[in-house]
């Protein structure tokens, strides 16, 4: 499997409060590349939607977690045995 690493989407930051906007945060956690892709894809086309983040691992998603303020995550339960205790 190939290891991407935690990113941040170029327009995060954009306006002047320093990309806490009137916008939704979010972080793709997914084990699927196309799929994390799919879903920034749908997101651009929203006004008030960021991707901030995105993980393949659990190691990233909970890295994302403590880099990007995130108002949701978008976390592929198959990624750890404990889906809730990995990210809460």
């Amino acid at each position: 499997m190939a290891t991407i690493p935690v990113s941040v989407e170029e327009n995060f930051g954009a306006g002047e409060d320093g990309g806490k906007g009137p916008f939704v945060r979010v972080i793709v956690a997914d084990s699927q590349a196309i799929f994390r892709a799919g879903l920034r894809k749908i997101f651009a086309l929203e006004d008030d939607i960021r991707v901030v983040g995105q993980a393949e691992t659990l190691a990233q998603t909970q890295s994302a977690m403590g880099k990007f303020s995130a108002d949701v995550l978008i976390f592929e339960a198959a990624l750890t045995p404990n889906p809730v205790e990995a990210v809460g």
